[in-house]
């Protein structure tokens, strides 16, 4: 009697190393990295949030200025739309209003005082906050305008229009420079 060959023993599972050839770790290597991340980012939006300067907030969470930005954008980016972002923008709003007080009794407690450097120094950072209200609003946006009569397009070639827009300037030209009513020769 032959005996049956014995099945081959499987192979060991090899592991995915836990990290790559530069020595950080890999993804499925840092799952709890990925969620102190998260935790770091919303600390750094709530200090932002409560006006701590990105400084400020590096030298807290022992991390770069670089870094303490860039996880702030990241946390801005992976809010939900449309709720969350604008929540978020009236969080923002509210927050450079306060700063824009703060700068502004700032600069008026330093000129009553006589420091015109410090003074000019609030009143540059609240022109900032000033600055970032009207990005925020849109208002620095481009204005286009559509040249139409009743929501339909002018029935007038471009030479029409320049020859009527140059009538009507001789004309006020004439009446500007004879307010007395003679009539243009």
């Amino acid at each position: 009697m032959t005996t049956p060959p014995k099945p081959a023993a499987p192979k060991p599972a090899t592991k995915k190393p836990a990290t790559n050839k530069g020595g950080r770790p890999t993804r499925a290597a840092a799952p709890a990295k990925t969620e102190e991340l998260a935790l770091r980012r919303s600390r750094i939006a709530e200090l932002r949030r409560q006006g701590m300067t990105w400084h400020t907030i590096a030298n807290r969470e022992g991390i770069s200025y670089t870094t303490t930005r860039a996880d702030w954008q990241t946390w801005i980016e992976s809010l939900d739309p449309p709720h969350d972002r604008e929540q978020r923008r009236a969080d923002l709003r509210e927050q450079y209003e306060l700063r824009l007080q703060r700068y502004t009794l700032e600069a008026l407690a330093a000129a009553k005082d006589g420091d015109l450097v410090a003074a000019d120094k609030a009143e540059r950072r609240a022109l900032s906050i000033l600055e970032a209200l009207r990005k925020l609003d849109g208002l620095d946006q481009p204005v286009s305008v559509d040249v139409t009569t009743d929501g339909k397009p002018l029935g007038a070639s471009p030479d029409e229009l320049r020859a009527t827009t140059a009538a009507i300037l001789a004309e006020v030209t004439h009446m500007i420079a004879n307010p007395t009513g003679e009539p243009q020769p």
